[in-house]
């Protein structure tokens, strides 16, 4: 239970120090796929896990993310992972695991 506590913790502190503001109809921009990668970022998972994770390469996961970055306007993974947080319920129905 304490474990929950601390990733609350770390989202909120997250939003504090790297405000992203990005309305959730914007991820219409992306396609099914970028949504599924962006969804798995807040897991924290470097590329390897997940491209074994969605069963792609790791080159795929990497074209996928600067693609996400791109269409969503953002400036690095980090703010990807943090938009991932902060709708990671309107991009998975999954819950973020550790």
């Amino acid at each position: 239970m304490a474990e929950s506590g601390v990733k609350a913790v770390e989202r909120n502190l997250g939003a504090q120090l790297f405000p992203v503001t990005l309305d959730a109809s914007e991820l219409e921009r992306l396609t099914e796929r970028e949504r599924e990668v962006l969804g798995t970022l807040a897991n924290g998972e470097p590329n390897r896990l997940l491209a074994r994770r969605l069963g792609i390469a790791e080159r795929t996961v990497k074209a996928h993310i600067t693609s996400i970055t791109r269409k969503l306007n953002l400036n690095s993974r980090l703010e990807a992972t943090l938009v991932s947080l902060h709708h990671h319920k309107a991009l998975t129905e999954d819950p973020i695991t550790s």
